[in-house]
Parts: C-alpha cells; sequence; structure tokens
C-alpha cells in the first residue's frame, strides 16, 4: 500500500511504462518476423517476374510487399512517443480536492 497520494501516482506510471515496455518489444519482434516473411515473398515474386511474367497481380504483390516493408521498417523505427498513465491523473485529482 502506498503511503501517500504521490507514492501512489509514481507506482502506477512506473507499472504503466513497464507494461508500455513489453508490449513494444512485442510489437518489434513481430515486425522483424514480417519483414523477414515480406522479404522471403518478395524474392519469390523477384525469381517470378525475371522470367518474364509481370501481369497485374505481380503489381499488386509489389505493391503489397512495398507497403509491408514500408510499415515494418516505419515500426522498427526508435519513435518519441508520450506516456499516458493513471497515476498524473489520480495526482490531478487529489490536487483539485485539497
Amino acid at each position: 500500500m502506498a503511503a501517500s497520494i504521490e507514492q501512489l501516482s509514481f507506482e502506477l506510471t512506473a507499472n504503466a511504462m513497464t507494461e508500455l515496455e513489453r508490449a513494444f518489444g512485442g510489437l518489434r519482434m513481430c515486425a522483424g518476423t514480417v519483414l523477414g516473411a515480406a522479404s522471403i515473398a518478395g524474392s519469390f515474386l523477384g525469381a517470378k517476374a525475371s522470367h518474364g511474367w509481370l501481369d497485374a497481380w505481380a503489381i499488386v504483390a509489389m505493391v503489397s510487399f512495398a507497403l509491408c516493408f514500408g510499415c515494418a521498417i516505419w515500426v522498427l523505427l526508435p519513435h518519441d512517443f508520450g506516456l499516458i498513465a493513471g497515476g498524473e491523473e489520480l495526482l490531478a485529482v487529489s490536487d483539485r480536492k485539497e
């Protein structure tokens, strides 16, 4: 049990940050897997296209590969996210009551 409202606010915020770190780690691991799978699928498409096979489905597949690749790279790049946690809100409510 927290001794004060500030301690409770700190604990809630710290727990939220830990949970976000785990979630982003899992998301980045999945993005790396998708990037690998898209690269393998793209290499098969490249092998087919090099033999003169390029129709509407091949163009759709290349566009899909490019979108998948771009999204996976965007997830893997570092970002500056703001943290919205329950601790700050709890502290603000406590300050209004006093």
